[in-house]
């Protein structure tokens, strides 16, 4: 991941102004930073995290037509073929030389927060899940991923190229007085939608399943039978999705990038508490992977007796049956192991409030603080520098519709540490996969129960065990 910053006026110096947030933008995008005035007065800043391209590309990114990229994100799909060594900054910056904006943005697909300076117009935006960082602090407000945003400099005009499934409105601007004009140019949405009606009869697979015993091993084997070829596509395109995230990455660990001295550590890890989503991730990571290359599950805790966390005892459960079935593979169980007072104490060091805003809760905190954890917290030699997480699939198949929110918040977490978070369940054709497959009856199953991770890693309540998580937190 990257961060990005694009400041349109400024009145004082920028790091007086903007000190806690060039700070943050370092710590994102270690690898390179920059600051860089145009001739407009338009400010652009950047760091830099290096996983594409055979050398890292510096930002902003100029083209010929006297265009300026910043670009926080991941292309995986609706590019022209990549030059051999290149990056997707790159290619994207020469794209753009040829289309309009609005053009290429109807193509592209993954993740992505992006800013495009070209002649009087600034474009902005999010990818359509808002998988990219997104803040609602004061003064600053989260850009709705409701399209692409084109900023006039000169008129001082916004106007939005929505999705063409976005519900829009003109009158309720979501950038206060400035006037918001919505563009009859509409972008096509990466989704597939449901059209679903409001009563469970009109899914009888799922009144089924509600009826039958699916705790049961036998009705388990035998709904997998009748199925089997609808779940093979489905491991087929959420390996897919997993190789597109992982192919491409220098040859270099955390510890090993400032020499750039090549190495065999773990270049991939994945959050890993033993669930479903998790052993998943590493069973398909494990697939699509060389055989030489280890892979790191890194396994919260907090409080005293961690071994007798939930979260402990399925990760080692579950470390021990991927060992049985990628014998080859050598798996590295990272414990990482925290105590109320290192929680206390590092949450006010390192301002993790600051990272949860505008998600403030109890339950922000203890899900914000066991992700900052997860992600940064190395005990051993190997340093990951991508980070797999099962997010995602719980919005698709759980009925869970908090993932806008939630994905902006966990994005700023994980990348708080100079890796980058990769969320294979929500690529666009896992789920337009599971969209279009819904009537054939794939629905999620597993032996053991879900447990999030502010319950499974025993953070939930670790301090006051009277708060409840929709309360603000005050720390």
């Amino acid at each position: 991941m990257c961060g990005i910053l694009l400041i349109v006026e400024s009145y004082r110096d920028v790091h007086d102004e903007y000190g806690s947030i060039l700070e943050r933008i370092r710590r994102r995008g270690p690898d390179f930073f920059k600051i860089h005035s145009l001739d407009n007065g338009i400010i652009l800043v950047v760091g830099v995290l290096w996983l594409q391209g055979s050398q890292i590309t510096p930002q902003p990114h100029s083209n010929d037509v006297g265009g300026y990229l910043l670009w926080n994100g991941d292309a995986y799909g609706g590019l022209e073929e990549m030059r051999n060594g290149d990056s997707d900054t790159q290619t994207i910056s020469r794209t753009l030389e040829k289309l309009e904006p609005q053009e290429f943005f109807d193509q592209i697909r993954g993740p992505f927060a992006f800013s495009y300076t070209q002649g009087e117009f600034i474009w902005f935006g999010r990818d359509y899940f808002g998988r990219h960082i997104g803040d609602d602090s004061h003064p600053w407000l989260q850009v709705p991923t409701k399209g692409i945003y084109r900023y006039s400099i000169i008129y001082k005009r916004l106007t939005l190229f929505p999705w063409n499934d976005a519900s829009v409105s003109s009158e309720a601007s979501p950038f206060g007085n400035l006037p918001l004009e919505i563009s009859d140019s509409k972008l096509s949405s990466p989704i597939i939608k449901l059209s679903l009606t409001n009563e469970l009869s009109s899914l009888p697979w799922i009144a089924n399943a509600i009826e039958e015993k699916w705790r049961d091993d036998v009705v388990i084997l035998q709904y997998i039978h009748k199925h089997s070829d609808l779940i093979k596509t489905f491991e087929q395109v959420v390996r897919d999705s997993v190789l597109t995230r992982v192919e491409h990455k220098p040859p270099f660990c955390g510890h090993c990038l400032p020499s750039l001295t090549p190495c065999s550590h773990s270049k991939i890890g994945i959050l890993f508490s033993g669930g479903l989503d998790s052993s998943y991730l590493a069973y398909i990571l494990h697939s699509v992977l060389s055989p030489e290359e280890s892979i790191v599950l890194f396994n919260v805790a907090f409080g005293d007796a961690v071994e007798n966390v939930p979260d402990r005892i399925t990760g080692r459960k579950a470390l021990k049956e991927l060992e049985k079935v990628c014998p080859q593979r050598n798996f590295i169980f990272e414990a990482i192991n925290i105590s109320k007072e290192e929680l206390v104490a590092t949450r006010q060091i390192e301002k993790l409030d600051e990272l949860l805003l505008p998600s403030g809760t109890v339950l922000d905190d203890s899900i914000g603080c066991a992700l900052w954890f997860a992600a940064g917290k190395r005990n051993g030699e190997h340093m990951p520098r991508v980070l797999l997480i099962g997010s995602g699939i719980d919005e698709q198949l759980g009925g869970y519709s908090r993932h806008q929110r939630n994905l902006g918040r966990d994005n700023r977490i994980i990348s708080d540490h100079g890796v980058a978070s990769r969320i294979p369940f929500l690529d666009e054709r896992v789920v337009n996969f599971l969209n279009t497959a819904y009537d054939a009856g794939l629905i999620s199953i597993s032996s053991e129960p879900k447990r999030a991770i502010q319950f499974g890693s025993r953070i939930a309540k670790i301090e006051n065990k009277k708060e409840k998580g929709s309360d603000i937190a005050v720390r």
